[in-house]
């Protein structure tokens, strides 16, 4: 993805001490360490099962 692409161009030129990961939320798997924030975009667009509220 491009915006990611850059994302990651600009910590390269002023380190921020933050790591860029692109992947299918379907594949998800348990980190090994803590973190501070995930953020999650359009994933209900491809959900196959979306339960009635």
């Amino acid at each position: 993805m491009a915006v990611v692409a850059a994302a990651r161009e600009i910590v390269q030129c002023e380190p921020l001490g933050v790591h860029y990961q692109l992947g299918d939320v379907g594949q998800l798997r348990p980190v090994d360490r803590r973190f501070d924030i995930a953020v999650g975009v359009q994933c209900l667009n491809y959900a196959v099962d979306i339960l009635p509220a």
